[in-house]
């Protein structure tokens, strides 16, 4: 499992449908319009990676982070990891932790 040190707190990526809701709505399309673009090799726009890390930061507490600031980190993570791995490890968590939304697939 990947962890996140933001502001001196320890962070992993959590998604439920709930919080896929929530980045729907946020970014205006569809998980699943994420896993086709994926499947045909299309990478997400860098506002959207942004928005699935922010909304998927979750503390050991499990209380998620404020979205802005996990934003704003999201920046730095991008400049450390890379673009490519940060959303692999997004990608990943969001296959780990909502598989049956791929089932069938």
């Amino acid at each position: 499992m990947n962890t996140y040190e933001m502001n001196g707190k320890t962070y992993n990526l959590h998604y439920s449908i709930g919080r896929i809701e929530l980045i729907e709505k946020a970014v205006g399309r569809s998980i699943f319009t994420l896993a086709v673009d994926c499947s045909n090799n299309k990478m997400p726009s860098i506002s959207e990676i942004k928005t699935y890390f922010a909304y998927g930061l979750m503390d050991e507490k499990g209380i998620y982070a404020p979205v802005k600031k996990a934003a704003e980190y999201a920046e730095d993570c991008m400049k450390e990891k890379g673009v490519m791995q940060l959303f692999s490890e997004i990608f990943d968590k969001i296959q780990e932790d909502c598989g049956f939304l791929f089932q069938g697939a």
